[in-house]
């Protein structure tokens, strides 16, 4: 349990190394220099959906319901377990960071509420490499090395495009999810 969490340098820019040489450099922010939120700013926003009550936490992931709203929120990740170790960054290759995000096979995440208003409403938003990822979007435009601002625009909007979809508890006040997410996935369940 922790009250709050810090991460290295909000954007590419930083005095140690500039602003990079590319649009996606490998840098430590959670936006690059051209303010195109990455993976790891979603994270963080998903971060902040969940409640200060644990619920349920399990290797992949954790339910939480917040003390002062009463809503449920989760939050399941996909490490696949054929990474057994922490890939060390390089500012001088993308190499090892690409052979890490094509390794692991897709799992199965089974997620059950209980306890919810009857019929009420939940968002799932998933982030993986197909939704919300502004790094893919940048690469099947060809990993341009400067990038027009129409360029910048689309992967913005490919950066915000997670994947969200709307749903209601049972008259009993359940809700299951099960589906199967690929490695590296971020999906949140939460109560609107």
């Amino acid at each position: 349990s922790v009250d709050s969490l810090s991460y290295w340098v909000f954007t590419d820019i930083f005095e140690e190394s500039g602003a990079g040489d590319i649009p996606f450099h490998g840098g430590f922010g959670m936006v690059n220099v051209q303010g195109i939120p990455k993976p790891t700013f979603h994270t963080y926003r998903l971060l902040n959906t969940l409640g200060n009550e644990v619920l349920d936490k399990g290797d992949a992931g954790i339910i939480t319901r917040c003390s002062e709203s009463g809503k449920v929120a989760a939050l399941a990740y996909h490490y696949p377990p054929e990474i057994t170790q922490t890939i060390p960054g390089s500012f001088d290759s993308r190499e090892p960071a690409e052979t890490t995000l094509a390794t692991g096979s897709p799992a199965q995440l089974d997620i059950t509420l209980e306890g919810l208003s009857a019929g009420g409403e939940l968002i799932v938003e998933i982030l993986d490499t197909d939704n919300g990822d502004a790094l893919s979007a940048w690469k099947k435009m060809g990993s341009p090395s400067s990038i027009t601002r129409e360029q910048a625009n689309a992967l913005k909007e490919a950066s915000a495009a997670t994947k969200l979809s709307q749903h209601n508890a049972d008259a009993s006040g359940n809700f299951a999810l099960s589906i199967e997410i690929a490695p590296w996935s971020l999906v949140s369940v939460r109560q609107l």
